[in-house]
């Protein structure tokens, strides 16, 4: 509703020239590459949210491991995460900000395949090797992706990172409950996260290819 029923007022400007006419605000320009993508990362914020929510389960429950192996888990994931965010910052010089989502989430769904296949908390903390560097994307490129969905609106714009989350959180619980509700089959939760991975870099590759970017913003223009 926000995005299409919002609709800028007439201003009168000053004039540089005498006689200028009065200028209109653009409004809001949603760009459609973005928006197509959006649905694409939707996708992939739901096979985080189920990843977040399973393995510490599958450490403890299916692999029998402690809750200090957990604890080592859960810090060598963010020590890896850390150098691989600033690594990223340094990649957007050169590469686009899709690609990189792309290529995380790619990467991810393949951890997920080899997690869903794990016999022993080692080879969970081994497979970090992989996670490290695709959850290191996912967790920071898709806030400037989203601030450029809406042209001019980078605080709306961003304000749709908080709908496709809580649509995310939404999604992955029902998706939690429906598997789980029979027994808990946490390997069978990274294999449903993995597809979506894929098929939510599949959508935003689509998107991307199929739809048309809009041009550049001139600076100084974002509210």
């Amino acid at each position: 509703v926000m995005l299409w029923t919002d609709r800028a007022a007439w201003t009168a400007g000053k004039a540089g020239d005498a006689g200028a006419a009065p200028v209109r605000p653009t409004g809001m320009e949603v760009d459609p590459a973005i928006a197509g993508g959006t649905v694409g990362w939707l996708l992939i914020a739901v096979a985080v949210q189920i990843t977040t929510v399973t393995a510490p389960l599958l450490v403890t429950n299916t692999l029998g491991g402690g809750y200090d192996q957990l604890g080592i888990y859960a810090g060598l994931a963010a020590a890896l995460e850390l150098p691989f965010i600033i690594l990223w910052g340094y990649v957007l010089r050169w590469v686009k900000k899709h690609t990189v989502i792309i290529a995380a989430a790619m990467l991810y769904a393949i951890y997920l395949g080899l997690l869903s296949q794990a016999q022993s908390v080692a080879d969970v903390l081994w497979l970090q090797l992989i996670n490290g560097p695709a959850t290191a994307a996912l967790v920071s490129i898709p806030i400037s992706y989203m601030q450029e969905a809406i042209r001019g609106r980078v605080g709306l714009s961003t304000s749709l990172l908080d709908v496709v989350r809580v649509v995310a959180v939404l999604s992955s619980a029902a998706i939690f409950g429906g598997v789980t509700a029979v027994t808990p089959d946490y390997p069978m939760l990274f294999v449903i996260a993995a597809i979506l991975s894929l098929s939510g870099a599949v959508a935003m590759f689509a998107a991307h290819r199929v739809l048309r970017s809009l041009p550049p913003e001139p600076a100084g223009t974002q509210v």
